[in-house]
């Protein structure tokens, strides 16, 4: 990794702890060459070899393509551009959209016209941005839009876009310099900290812009910075921050860079033993687990930024199994200075009213009856100097609990009801939840909006890239032909979660397994399918982190005689090792 890469790592990581103003990108053609997309000079000289062989030879290329350009009616522009413009987002772009999504960026100026980068944010599951089209948005409203964005990221496209045929070229005028208004907001941007890359600045109307002071410009470029763009690194003191060579291509300058903040490791020597087993088996990652969470970067992020504003309460809603007590735990409650904040977690029961009963007995050392517990809480969150962070998770089995009558609901909406008026300086309740019609007829009965954060499934290139860098981080690689294989399976078999995936993982890296013959010898139909049973089934991942809780005997009952079967030793296995002793326990007698 070069020495430009590294320092400009560590500048983002300060401006994005610090909350200053991030880098701007700014991408020209080089940037799209990988994932198929020709420079434009190439593009021009194709489109008019094949349509404008009756256009005089003779001048330049950019004179006779506009007389192609000009002729040529709307419908015709987008049939010449989209063989060449239609291609999907390579490694560089997916690298650049993770990037953007963790909130290293939050503006890229391009003068492509393909569309990769929006591509590639879909693909990667991010979609808090906004695109701003010159030639499609009014100009009036263009630097509004840019400078005080709706959105999270914006991507500003100064020349037009595939979906703007008519805007390919502008007039040579412009092309010679921008209209007042659009060179103005050009200098303005460009004098943030900026990352050029893939582009020539062979535009005159964009060097006449380009700010001459402000901060800092790193150049990426196989061949090094164009000669003119070197009077503007000089002036802005960056002739150190120019990454050529090989590290100059985009694919290879996104995942240098990518790596050196995400601080991914590099996979060992051949032969060179995992340093540990990052995946998870029938549970959920925890809050000593927070190095080998990857995936939910963001939420944890907004998370986080909406518990500093101390809500009284915070729900997660979402489907089963799509990983939200792994977000509380390992992102939230991990995220949380324990400076500040004192954490409690409980996995709900349906008797949820007895169970916080229970607590504040056990941590007021007093009994404390149903119709206290807001004092209750009160009491315990005014005799601790943090503020108090209550998590319940599995709180639909207190929904569910409530259901079976009206009066039921009217309990259960009671109560949360006590919990909201304790107050919110002091306790933040977290619900971990998943949503369904009794869960909003119980919030309607107590005329309850509550904050709240939608959990949804990792897309699968989202879920295989979580695998590959939890693997890079323990000195594993998996091969690229595994990965294709579980990401498919992702894909087209819904019922192959992310809980399916670690579970496989682990015992490939549990049995030094990492291509597709280990998988094929290691990981029978036999074993997925039971591994389906496990999670879904009998909900051995609650089994796994409720036992030994004594009011779940009749679920242990099921997990044993599930696991007794042949097919299923390997679950048996992990289960009878990691609670052996408590199997011990003579309240649970039955052979294992």
């Amino acid at each position: 990794m070069s020495a430009q890469i590294s320092t400009l790592a560590q500048l983002m990581d300060l401006q994005r702890a610090g909350g200053g103003s991030k880098f701007v990108l700014m991408l020209g053609a080089g940037a799209s060459l990988s994932s198929g997309v020709k420079l434009t000079g190439t593009l021009m000289q194709e489109l008019l070899d094949k349509y404008g062989s009756d256009i005089k030879q003779d001048g330049d290329l950019a004179d006779r393509f506009d007389v192609l350009w000009k002729r040529s009616t709307e419908e015709q522009r987008r049939l010449f551009l989209t063989p060449y413009l239609d291609h999907e987002p390579a490694k560089g772009y997916l690298k650049l959209a993770r990037l953007i999504q963790e909130g290293y960026f939050d503006l890229a100026i391009t003068f492509n016209y393909d569309d990769l980068l929006r591509k590639a944010l879909q693909q990667t599951g991010f979609n808090d941005y906004r695109q701003v089209i010159r030639g499609e948005t009014d100009p009036a409203k263009l630097a509004q839009l840019v400078e005080k964005p709706p959105a999270r990221f914006t991507i500003l496209k100064l020349h037009g876009s595939l979906f703007s045929a008519d805007t390919f070229l502008f007039d040579r005028d412009e092309m010679l310099n921008y209209p007042k208004d659009i060179a103005e907001l050009f200098e303005r941007l460009t004098s943030r900290n900026i990352i050029v890359c893939g582009y020539g600045f062979n535009d005159n109307c964009v060097v006449r812009a380009f700010s001459t002071e402000g901060g800092s410009v790193f150049w990426v470029n196989p061949s090094g910075a164009p000669y003119n763009a070197k009077g503007f690194l000089l002036r802005r003191r960056s002739t150190d921050f120019v990454i050529s060579g090989e590290l100059g291509m985009s694919d290879a300058f996104f995942s240098e860079l990518s790596a050196a903040i995400f601080k991914e490791a590099e996979p060992p020597a051949a032969g060179g033993q995992p340093r540990a087993n990052p995946f998870k088996f029938l549970e959920s990652f925890d809050v000593d687990d927070k190095d080998w969470f990857f995936g939910r970067e963001a939420l944890t992020r907004t998370a986080l930024d909406k518990m500093t504003q101390r809500p009284g309460s915070l729900h997660l809603l979402g489907p089963s199994k799509v990983g939200k007590t792994s977000l509380v735990r390992a992102g939230i409650l991990a995220g949380l200075d324990s400076a500040g904040y004192e954490k409690l977690y409980l996995r709900g029961r349906s008797d949820l009213e007895e169970q916080l009963c229970e607590l504040l007995a056990t941590l007021l050392g007093r009994s404390v009856a149903g119709n206290e517990l807001g004092r209750g809480f009160e009491e315990l969150a005014q005799s601790r100097s943090k503020h108090l962070v209550v998590v319940l998770d599995q709180f639909e089995r207190a929904v569910k609990n409530s259901a079976a009558s009206d009066s039921g609901v009217e309990r259960l909406a009671a109560l949360i009801n006590v919990l909201r008026s304790v107050a919110a300086e002091r306790v933040t309740f977290i619900f971990i939840v998943v949503e369904d019609v009794e869960y909003y007829k119980m919030l309607a009965r107590a005329k309850y909006f509550p904050e709240s954060i939608e959990v949804k499934p990792l897309a699968p290139d989202e879920a295989v890239d979580v695998i590959r860098r939890q693997a890079s981080g323990a000195g594993l690689r998996f091969d690229a032909d595994l990965l294709e294989e579980l990401r498919v399976k992702l894909k087209e078999n819904a019922s192959f979660t992310l809980a399916h995936l670690q579970a496989i993982c682990y015992l490939l890296a549990q049995r030094a397994g990492d291509g597709r013959r280990s998988y094929a010898s290691l990981i029978s139909t036999d074993l997925e399918s039971s591994l389906d049973s496990a999670i879904r089934e009998c909900d051995v991942m609650n089994f796994v982190e409720d036992f030994p809780a004594k009011h779940e005997r009749k679920l242990l009952r099921v997990i044993m005689k599930i696991v007794s079967e042949p097919s299923r030793r390997t679950i048996a296995a992990h289960i009878r090792d990691r609670f052996a002793d408590l199997l011990k326990d003579p309240e649970y007698p039955e052979p294992f």
